[in-house]
């Protein structure tokens, strides 16, 4: 009897290792190609001052830090969506900005540095990264400007893809 009970017991044990292997929710190939397919057309910024200057065109800043856990989360989930993709590449033109870019940026016809002291920061902010948003950094931040690359709004956090959704077909 004990050796039956034993039996059962591996059966059900190796059903259960099985069951927890397959992965129920492997989204279908058609999913995948969406998914795959969702990407944000990111530019630099002399890239995009290029295109500006052919087809002018709205410009939405992603301001992030390397070490931003709310930024990445974003990057996941909002700048990976279908419609925010669309609207995003359809609309603007994007540019992913690093606050802490070591690089010179030329932006409107000025040149912008790394600042290694800002405001006695453990780690130093770009100056186009104030210039846009000013002081009071908060990443993410989502900036817009309008098609004459001036500030339209500023959006300090992150957000949901329904809110950045609601977001970006507002401005």
């Amino acid at each position: 009897m004990q050796k039956i009970s034993s039996f059962f017991i591996l059966i059900l044990v190796s059903f259960l290792f099985y069951s927890a292997s397959i992965d129920h929710h492997q989204p279908t190939e058609k999913a995948l190609k969406t998914y795959q397919a969702a990407s944000v057309r990111w530019m630099t910024w002399s890239q995009m001052q290029k295109a500006q200057q052919k087809i002018p065109k709205k410009v939405f800043i992603h301001v992030y830090a390397p070490w931003c856990g709310w930024c990445k989360k974003m990057q996941k989930t909002v700048f990976t969506d279908p419609k925010v993709v669309a609207y995003l590449n359809k609309h603007y033109y994007s540019i992913m900005f690093d606050a802490e870019a070591k690089v010179p940026i030329y932006f409107a016809g000025k040149r912008y540095d790394y600042d290694h002291d800002f405001s006695g920061r453990r780690n130093g902010v770009h100056k186009l990264a104030t210039h846009l948003i000013g002081n009071d950094l908060i990443y993410p931040a989502s900036i817009f400007l309008n098609s004459n690359l001036q500030v339209a709004h500023i959006k300090r956090g992150s957000s949901t893809t329904n809110n950045f959704l609601s977001l970006i077909r507002v401005e």
